[in-house]
């Protein structure tokens, strides 16, 4: 089951890669075989040479990207929102995906969501790499998105589960541990690898090793046990039904929002300011890495206070440190959060962080765009600040290291 961590960053961060945009410049009134390099330096990139009327063709350099999705269907000048609208889809289907797992999750145990989720993904991933049309590739990333959300909040669930009290932490750091190696193997093919649809099929064949989960997979035997309660609703209530529930659910749903969106929006960062992309992709994979062994750190330390203390760090920090101590949260907050929700309503909870993930990964990108133009080291500012107040609501959050996990609202 953690095999899939390595796979989602193909999914969840190359748009980096596949959606880079190469320069260009507008090729009207130009020959038809005119190239980014044989057309004049001066040449405007969305405006005709003296005409005011907008570009209909454009040449791009692909002296770094043989093809990407910005070439592929020319998402520059008045048709760049279709890039950006590619990256909002999946974080779209994301968002659809945390809503529905948090409540089939609950109702239908962990495997049943799970299975039919990663065969989703696994379709998806080869259609997007033969997708020719912009309508068909937008629609897979919007399913994909939607496969991503119901495979981890159904596989973390069960994952929290099956651990002891003495084990969880360890299980959920070796869980996620594949996830930076591949981030970084992600960014690698990539740079082996230019062309768009190609690069994204050498992405879709490791989807074939999730297959064996169908006969491996296990059911949560706590769910199982859980079943047999009519009494428990599966339903959203049980997580504003008391006063501390209440406030552990707004807290978590505010410091997931914050922790994605610095993660993501960094990540977009680097990349973009970087000159070396592929590079810092790679670096930024490697960078994580450690940050998955956090397991002894919070089994002697508990979990509240080095969240809080990797928050307060990131709002101190600058890009490198901040990558770190922001991963690191984020990694901390996967075995966390579902240590403090009642397994009658685990999923539910789980999917109420995860909606709040997709959040703040839509909105980072925007964050980096829109605040950079003020300044280089503005977006920075912002998820700085940001991770501030956020470190400061965890310390609202009950510790849980050394509990057992609470099936009841009551003992929440």
């Amino acid at each position: 089951m953690s095999l899939k961590w390595l796979i989602l960053p193909f999914f969840s961060m190359s748009m980096m890669f596949i959606g880079a945009t190469p320069p260009f410049k507008c090729a009207d009134g130009f020959d038809a075989n005119a190239t980014y390099a044989s057309l004049p330096a001066a040449a405007q990139r969305c405006h005709p040479p003296n005409a005011s009327a907008a570009c209909r063709r454009w040449v791009f350099d692909r002296s770094v990207y043989e093809s990407t999705v910005v070439t592929e269907w020319a998402l520059v000048c008045g048709r760049k929102p279709l890039l950006s609208l590619l990256q909002s889809l999946l974080m779209l289907g994301g968002l659809l995906g945390a809503v529905a797992a948090g409540q089939l999750v609950d109702r239908f145990g962990r495997r049943p969501v799970f299975l039919p989720a990663m065969l989703l993904i696994v379709l998806m991933a080869f259609t997007s790499a033969l997708a020719t049309s912009y309508a068909l590739f937008a629609a897979c990333r919007l399913l994909s998105g939607l496969a991503m959300a119901l495979m981890i909040g159904s596989q973390y669930v069960l994952v929290t589960e099956l651990g002891g009290i003495d084990q969880r932490a360890r299980y959920s750091a070796f869980t996620l541990l594949p996830f930076p190696v591949g981030t970084a193997l992600m960014a690698a093919l990539s740079y082996a690898v230019r062309n768009r649809r190609l690069l994204q099929l050498v992405y879709a064949v490791p989807c074939l090793a999730l297959l064996p989960n169908i006969w491996l997979m296990p059911e949560s035997p706590r769910w199982l046990l859980m079943r047999g309660r009519p009494t428990e609703a599966y339903d959203l209530l049980q997580l504003i039904r008391t006063p501390r529930m209440r406030r552990n659910t707004l807290v978590s749903a505010f410091v997931w929002f914050v922790v994605a969106g610095a993660y993501f929006g960094i990540a977009f960062d680097m990349t973009q300011l970087s000159r070396q992309p592929h590079l810092a992709g790679v670096l930024l994979g490697l960078l994580n890495l450690p940050c998955i062994l956090y397991f002894p750190i919070i089994d002697r330390l508990g979990r509240r206070g080095p969240t809080a203390a990797c928050l307060f760090l990131s709002a101190a920090a600058m890009l490198v440190i901040f990558a770190l101590s922001v991963s690191m949260a984020f990694n901390i907050l996967f075995a966390y959060s579902p240590e403090y929700m009642p397994t009658c309503a685990r999923a539910v909870g789980f999917g109420v962080c995860q909606v709040a993930l997709r959040l703040g990964a839509t909105v980072s990108p925007f964050v980096v765009d829109l605040v950079s133009e003020l300044q280089a080291s503005a977006p920075s500012a912002v998820f700085g600040a940001a991770t501030l107040l956020a470190g400061l609501a965890t310390l609202l959050l009950p510790e849980t290291h050394g509990a057992g996990l609470p099936d009841s609202v009551p003992g929440s």
